[in-house]
């Protein structure tokens, strides 16, 4: 009988491979973050950190401790049933340069002629101490603001780096001074929580009417301070020459006017507004103040761009003392217009356009028409 021998001969394990792609340069400042290699048997690598940077035994996530520079090394201490260890450690290294940083400086509150000094607070996101400058009228001691007459005043936050952070961007807040003495009410109290009036709706019936066609304006004021607001103007402006940016341009001055006929809408709201209340004032006669309003029923041809503008009005007949303000001191004095655009009125005007009186005829519009 003849005799088979077999013959197995043996497979050598393949030696692992490290995969290590380089690494940016990292910041100052920045929170602990992960590297990763791999290897081609899926055997989770070893990491190593030298110089200005750690890694705990057993983990991947690099802790950045200086500026300079920081070397990651990989290594394989052991393979697995199909692959011998990486021969040698793989390494990349990366410089850690300074960090960048930002101020947190929140906004000012308008105050009075006469407020006491108070202080301004500012943080910068390194933990460095921020430096304060002061512009307008006023002045700063460390972070204590001394105010020195009426205007405005700008309080600038600053952080100038070290050898760690760069300088930080800059960061500046105004507010306004006003004195005691209004229009509208001889002396006020300032409250600690202002009243603030928002246009919250101003809407068009229908919403793309014709030259001639009927229709109806409807804006609702709401007063979203938490303290009451008093009596208060707000004007309606049809394609003005320059769109309304503060109380004391009302619809109808010199110059405004852009279309022929000319119309315009002013309301007074003798009532004023309680904190979280709101009015709904509309185009029609009895919702707008006659005397200082031109409005027919409907818009002209090329009525395009419409304005709100609220807290409109503070000044004496003469218009010789305005309060810049308005009538009403808001916690947000930036907030009080609205606006449309593209109505695209088109067509003929009727026949008794030629007919509304401009308005140059109007008469002078008083601070408070209850006087």
């Amino acid at each position: 009988m003849a005799t088979i021998t077999l013959e197995f001969l043996g497979i050598d394990k393949a030696t692992d491979v490290i995969t290590f792609a380089p690494l940016p340069d990292v910041p100052y400042g920045t929170p602990p973050f992960p590297v990763t290699a791999t290897t081609l048997s899926g055997v989770t690598p070893q990491y190593f950190a030298s110089g200005s940077c750690t890694i705990p035994l057993n983990s991947n996530v690099v802790t950045i401790v200086n500026l300079g520079a920081c070397t990651i090394t990989v290594f394989e201490p052991t393979g697995n049933a199909n692959f011998n260890p990486a021969p040698g450690p793989v390494s990349q290294g990366f410089s850690i340069v300074q960090g960048s940083q930002t101020i947190s400086f929140g906004s000012i509150p308008n105050h009075l002629v006469g407020d006491p000094p108070f202080t301004v607070s500012a943080t910068a996101s390194s933990g460095l101490p921020v430096t304060f400058a002061a512009s307008g009228s006023c002045t700063i001691s460390g972070n204590v603001v001394t105010l020195t007459g009426p205007g405005s005043c700008t309080i600038t936050a600053s952080q100038a780096g070290n050898a760690f952070y760069l300088p930080a961007p800059a960061v500046s807040q105004t507010f306004s001074i006003f004195t005691s003495i209004r229009i509208f009410l001889p002396l006020i109290a300032r409250p600690a929580n202002p009243p603030d009036l928002v246009v919250t709706s101003f809407t068009v019936n229908p919403s793309n009417p014709a030259a001639g066609q009927p229709a109806t304006v409807t804006v609702v004021v709401a007063n979203q301070g938490q303290s009451p607001a008093g009596p208060f103007w707000a004007d309606f402006y049809i394609n003005p020459s320059t769109p309304p940016t503060a109380p004391n341009l009302p619809w109808n001055d010199p110059g405004m006017c852009t279309l022929d006929p000319c119309f315009g809408i002013a309301w007074y709201v003798a009532s004023g507004l309680g904190a979280g209340q709101s009015v709904v004032l509309t185009s029609d006669a009895s919702s707008y103040w006659g005397p200082n309003t031109v409005w027919e029923g409907y818009f002209a041809s090329g009525s395009n761009d419409l304005y709100v503008f609220v807290d409109s009005w503070n000044c004496d007949p003469q218009r010789t003392a305005c309060v810049s303000t308005g009538a009403v001191l808001e916690s947000n004095e930036a907030n009080n217009r609205a606006e449309r655009h593209n109505l695209g009125v088109a067509g003929p005007n009727p026949r008794n356009a030629l007919g509304v009186p401009g308005p140059e005829s109007l008469p002078i519009r008083p601070a408070n028409p209850d006087e």
